[in-house]
């Protein structure tokens, strides 16, 4: 029996055996957390026990983020997404459900792709919105392009705003 440790106001709902990064874990739905446990070395004697928690699920428009491609749940979360191979569509969908119901206070239905296509576009997009959303959050984005004129010569200037430049005909320093 697995000692998930779990908070004093946590409920476990079900756990599944799915396959996470080639390695066989069992997982455990809570209400606040998805808990992997993994068993390793010579006799199984040492584990692992990895915590995600359901508030880190991705929203999008009061929808959790969850979709189910054949045995492939994919659950994106914040800085990370978690794609586990289960033994069969049904028990995929099951925790595909069971996650985005716990995350959203009431069920949701999980979208099936029929394709791979669809499944990596989602997760693209968001892994895409995600990374443009942190990077504005530091401050860091694109710099505004810039046309301008040489102040001595006239000749044509291209670069970023802020930008100070060497005209390449009459060598004059100019911030664009």
């Amino acid at each position: 029996m697995i000692d998930w440790q779990l908070d004093a106001n946590e409920r476990l709902f079900e756990t599944f055996q799915a396959s996470v990064g080639n390695r066989i874990v069992t997982m455990a739905v809570t209400s606040h957390h998805i808990r992997t446990h993994r068993a390793f070395g010579l006799f199984g004697n040492k584990s692992e026990l990895l915590v995600y928690p359901l508030q880190y699920v991705v929203m999008d428009n009061g929808v959790p983020l969850v979709s189910v491609h054949n045995t492939t749940a994919l659950v994106q979360l914040r800085q990370a997404q978690l794609q586990c191979e289960f033994a069969s569509h049904a028990c995929a969908k099951r925790f595909a459900e069971l996650v985005a119901s716990s995350v959203a206070g009431h069920p949701v239905q999980v979208k099936v792709s029929n394709n791979f296509t669809d499944f990596a576009q989602q997760a693209g997009a968001v892994v895409k919105d995600l990374y443009g959303g942190f990077m504005e959050g530091l401050g860091i984005g694109r710099k505004e392009e810039v046309t301008g004129n040489c102040e001595g010569c006239l000749a044509p200037l291209h670069g970023t705003k802020g930008q100070t430049m060497l005209c390449d005909y009459c060598d004059r320093r100019q911030t664009l």
